[in-house]
């Protein structure tokens, strides 16, 4: 899995170098299943070709299948976007919903939202999950925006579990759970969508923020 602050040209070009440096060691009969992953990403780096990269990640297990949803946020056009429901199905059936819990349960969600209560007891959590509270993760939504490889600007909206591994100098434990700092974005983010700065800035849109 790629970090965040890797490109797809840095990627193959380190995989084009580990490849042409060992390939002569790999049994040409008894070839490991990562031999074609990195003679893929060396074709890329020779052919310069690296933005394909990710997309070839779902023929080697290394992306999930979620289908893109399309909602009206007031553009021309609906906007894609990967639908929670979809993401978290996808999570259960491939395994991974430690993205989502990181590594806490029922007991430490049910203490957060007895804490929670303490500041907002109004929250709509309390009436449509009532009674039910140990099974919610609470989760954060986090707009950001970045910069593509053209370096033009893009805005990133992701979900984020409040609860994580803690931090650097404290780690997270059962008894006192952490915020979700520790660990790689790709690891501990959910990407709901992208949006690219012309559908919602610029002078035509007189560089208004977008809400």
């Amino acid at each position: 899995m790629l970090r965040h602050q890797v490109s797809e040209a840095e990627a193959c070009a380190l995989a084009r170098a580990f490849w042409e440096e060992f390939s002569h060691l790999v049994p040409p009969k008894a070839a490991p299943p990562s031999s074609q992953f990195l003679r893929m990403a060396t074709r890329l780096s020779k052919t310069r070709h690296e933005c394909r990269f990710v997309r070839n990640f779902a023929d080697y297990g290394l992306a999930a299948d979620i289908p893109l949803s399309f909602y009206d946020v007031g553009l021309k056009g609906k906007h894609p976007a990967l639908a929670l429901s979809d993401i978290v199905k996808c999570f259960d059936q491939k395994n991974k919903l430690e993205v989502l819990t990181q590594g806490h349960g029922e007991r430490e969600f049910k203490q957060f939202w007895e804490t929670w209560r303490l500041v907002q007891p109004k929250h709509p959590i309390f009436l449509t999950h009532r009674g039910r509270e140990e099974q919610c993760i609470p989760v954060c939504v986090h707009c950001d925006e970045g910069t593509t490889l053209k370096k033009r600007s893009i805005m990133i909206i992701q979900v984020e579990p409040l609860m994580g591994k803690g931090t650097r100098k404290r780690k997270s434990t059962q008894d006192e759970p952490g915020c979700n700092l520790l660990g790689s974005s790709v690891t501990n983010r959910v990407l709901w969508s992208v949006m690219l700065s012309r559908v919602y800035s610029g002078k035509k849109l007189g560089n208004k923020p977008y809400c």
